[in-house]
């Protein structure tokens, strides 16, 4: 079930909500029942069949987690790290069976072939919805508790709501379990937080359904042309179109998930922060599905790090920024788990390594050439960078991204009269372009802050602001609507196209 969905929207929705409210207003210590039934049901209306691997990954890691917490401390028999490490395993090997299992044994059989041994007859496997998701998530709840970041969890029906809220569930963000479970035991609701829930989720369907979506038909067309009719513009054309559809995408599906644990009383952390508009790949990354990279920063990176030199601190960061063979080693490894993380193939270890050798070379000293040039080509070279990567990417193989890349540089094989720029735009796609290059920036918090300061300034002269802030509030609520409206006309119409991240 899709948040951008007629059903959603008017059937699923909406009946939560009045279960939920009935039972909060009503019968507190059941309301997480209801959202662990509802997100359950959420769940099996797109993979029923999978609902038990999601049921029994939360039973064993919820177990688990209360083992390593009873056995701290004990350095003989069932030790607290030999139940980590048996976390780790189950976890880590449920999401290689379903995630890399056929592409391993097809890697096998094409080795058996050559050596004529028969081949593994193994029908492809169907990742379950959300497993690279909510399996992360599980991992780095047993560390955590390990760790003795956190207590486990010793009410089940509460930890099953951190796993299978279904607003994270199926593409993140990627939720800490200590940074919800206070709110799990005990949230206020009130008409503010759900106000601002309800705002923020409208934004993001906006975000999915009428700049995403408007735009996604033209990047997947171009990326179904053969590579002997590429041109260079019509290159350029569909990875700007792509790297728009994937960011307000991905940070549309945020923001609604955002927006719908508000409503329900959680506050979950900011996942995307105008990536675009980053200087240097290491701030893109830090902008970038900001859960995901503080996630392989804490449970890879820093792992990976202190394991490959036992002299440093686990306190600060010095050692792996001073230490050149660390700090490369520790990065490289982070991203190309990060690109495999996104799918079995060649293509995305590549990009994940794409990404892994900038970040290495701004460490070595090209990050400190960066801050010396002047600040649009920094931040053209950083968008030069997302760009090629995006190709990686978004193209079936990798043979198809590299023929692309090509494209984009002047080595492309179509005449441009055959195929022309202008036959894959119209008004709306123009329209949607024009507002995903403005609002991938930072324009919005800018008028408002100018807004407010300006309010300021009338108070501080004895002026009354009523009627201003009165007119601007009205207009702001009139566009949400229209967003809303324009939104649901373009979902019943059935434009709109799954999440790019339900995939991974």
């Amino acid at each position: 079930m899709l948040f951008s969905s007629v059903t959603f929207l008017f059937l699923f929705l909406p009946m939560v909500l009045l279960l939920h409210y009935q039972v909060y207003l009503i019968k507190q210590n059941l309301k997480n029942l209801i959202l662990v039934i509802s997100s359950l049901f959420f769940y099996a209306w797109g993979e029923t069949t999978y609902l038990a691997i999601l049921l029994l990954s939360i039973i064993i890691n919820f177990a688990l987690a209360i083992g390593i917490e009873k056995q701290h401390g004990k350095v003989k028999g069932i030790t607290s790290k030999l139940f980590l490490v048996i976390g780790l395993a189950f976890n880590v090997g449920l999401l290689a069976v379903f995630k890399y299992l056929t592409v391993i044994l097809g890697y096998i059989d094409s080795i058996l072939s050559i050596v004529h041994v028969d081949t593994i007859s193994l029908a492809p496997i169907h990742a379950p919805l959300g497993i690279s998701f909510f399996t992360f998530m599980v991992i780095s709840y047993i560390i955590d508790v390990y760790r003795k970041n956190v207590k486990a969890a010793t009410n089940l029906i509460d930890f099953t709501l951190y796993v299978s809220f279904f607003p994270k569930l199926i593409a993140g963000p990627i939720v800490r379990y200590r940074d919800m479970a206070g709110e799990l035991e005990s949230r206020t609701i009130d008409v503010e937080l759900v106000a601002s829930g309800v705002r923020r989720f409208i934004i993001g369907l906006g975000k999915k359904v009428l700049i995403s979506g408007s735009i996604s038909q033209v990047a997947d067309n171009i990326f179904a042309v053969d590579m002997n009719n590429m041109t260079s513009w019509l290159a350029w054309l569909g990875i700007v179109c792509y790297a728009l559809q994937i960011y307000f995408d991905f940070s549309g599906y945020s923001d609604m998930a955002i927006g719908l644990g508000r409503i329900f009383g959680f506050h979950f952390l900011e996942n995307f922060n105008y990536p675009y508009v980053a200087k240097s790949i290491k701030e893109f990354w830090q902008r970038w599905h900001i859960s995901l990279t503080t996630w392989l920063r804490d449970y890879l990176f820093l792992p990976v790090a202190y394991s490959t030199s036992r002299k440093l601190s686990k306190e600060t960061y010095v050692g792996i920024r001073t230490d050149k063979i660390i700090y490369f080693i520790a990065t490289i490894i982070t991203f190309l788990i990060c690109g495999i993380w996104h799918g079995a193939a060649w293509k995305f270890a590549v990009w994940g390594l794409w990404y892994g050798v900038f970040l290495v070379l701004e460490h070595l000293g090209f990050g400190r050439f960066l801050k010396k040039l002047w600040e649009p080509l920094r931040h053209g070279y950083v968008i030069l960078v997302i760009l090629i990567g995006w190709c990686f990417f978004r193209s079936d193989t990798l043979i198809y991204a590299f023929g692309y890349i090509k494209s984009m540089f002047g080595f492309a094989n179509g005449i441009a009269s055959e195929f022309p720029v202008r036959g894959y735009l119209n008004n709306v796609v123009i329209v949607a372009l024009l507002f995903g290059v403005v609002f991938s920036t930072p324009i919005a918090p800018y008028l408002a802050k100018i807004y407010i300061n300006y309010l300021e300034r009338l108070k501080s002269l004895g002026k009354n602001t009523t009627r201003i802030s009165g007119f601007i509030t009205a207009g702001y609520f009139i566009v949400l609507a229209l967003i809303l409206f324009t939104s649901t006309i373009s979902l019943a119409k059935g434009t709109h196209n799954p999440f790019i991240y339900f995939k991974f």
